[in-house]
């Protein structure tokens, strides 16, 4: 479809299948026409009643069938609802092994995933970049890739696209890798030298801790949650340490990302098996985050939240409660909406710093 995008906008249309079988197909806004003219004149009207002159309606035996084999782009949706009182049977018998011929002819020739590698590695290193004569080749093979499992057109990438050497931001250990100088190179070498930088230690911790506490994100009571709110984050620290040891993780943000920074070689090998890897991970932090309400909302009554909210926060970043081991600064945030809602109403308020031990 050209020009405009598919819009959540549906008539239904009906035609008569030869052999007797009627239909509906329900489709949304057309651009324009891909029947012929004479066609379109012949099987073609518009409606007008829902102020869109684009919307096509057809009648007909032929135009049905013109219109889902060549007038569907990939954007729309339309079902056909046969009269099963009048199919016809198949003059063939059902098609199997046809069916798993093909799917394992998919799975055998499917270049997707390399195409797209391709396409990066020389878009960072032809002078050209994306406009380069190799990048316009591999993106002609990416939209023949992409549709293959529909046209049984397995797309081939030629040898001389298949890239000899990696940018080291892509960590092909197992290949040649060369330094790349453009901004995807510059950003990543930036990452791993920020994440190289010598830990503070704990007396440095405390001092910046004291720096950065918000004083905003604390509401009057909380201090009567304080002692439940250290045992919901005792929890959640040994589950945390449990599922990191677990997927080989060595700091939190790996687990809330679900990018390790150290990968197993088979992972290094295989990205489709590390986005695999990469989900599992989200979703057993998604389940530890989902216990961790239920602590929350069974621990307190609806009007007592805010201080609950107040009170993990308090236990996870005031200095008193740091931890010289492990500190899970995303505890707090699993509840992040009641501490927005705190700070909205603290901020511009006089408040009396004071110290809890």
């Amino acid at each position: 479809m050209e020009g405009s995008p598919y819009i959540p906008f549906v008539v239904f249309l009906k035609f008569i299948i030869p052999g007797g079988t009627g239909g509906t197909v329900t489709v949304g806004r057309k651009r324009k026409s891909n029947l012929g003219e004479e066609s379109e004149k012949e099987s073609l009207k518009y409606l007008d009643e829902f102020g869109e002159k684009e919307i096509v309606v057809c009648e007909g035996m032929a135009t049905g069938i013109t219109i889902v084999k060549y007038g569907f782009d990939d954007a729309f949706i339309f079902d056909v609802i046969s009269d099963c009182d009048n199919l016809m049977p198949f003059s063939q018998g059902q098609f199997y092994p046809e069916i798993q011929k093909f799917f394992v002819d998919y799975m055998i020739n499917d270049t997707l995933s390399a195409i797209s590698t391709a396409h990066l590695v020389h878009a960072d290193r032809e002078p050209d970049k994306t406009r380069s004569k190799k990048c316009l080749e591999l993106a002609n093979l990416h939209s023949m890739a992409v549709d293959f499992a529909k046209t049984g057109a397995p797309a081939e990438m030629p040898r001389v696209l298949k890239p000899k050497e990696f940018p080291g931001f892509m960590e092909r250990v197992d290949k040649p890798m060369y330094t790349s100088n453009n901004v995807l190179g510059k950003l990543y070498r930036a990452t791993v030298e920020s994440t190289e930088q010598e830990r503070p230690n704990l007396v440095q911790l405390e001092k910046l801790s004291k720096e950065t506490y918000d004083n905003d994100l604390e509401v009057d009571g909380f201090e009567a949650f304080l002692e439940i709110a250290e045992k919901h984050k005792d929890q959640y620290i040994e589950k945390m340490s449990s599922l990191m040891k677990y997927y080989e993780a060595e700091t939190e943000d790996e687990m809330l990302t679900g990018n390790l920074r150290k990968r197993a070689a088979y992972l290094l090998r295989d990205n489709r098996r590390y986005g695999d890897f990469r989900d599992r991970i989200l979703l057993s932090m998604k389940r530890l985050q989902n216990e961790s309400k239920e602590w929350f909302e069974m621990s307190c009554k609806q009007h007592e939240r805010q201080q609950m909210a107040s009170a993990w926060y308090h236990v996870t970043y005031h200095p008193s409660y740091y931890r010289e081991d492990f500190n899970c600064l995303s505890f707090p945030w699993i509840e992040g909406d009641y501490l927005l809602n705190i700070k909205k109403l603290n901020s511009g308020k006089v408040r009396i710093k004071t110290s809890h031990k």
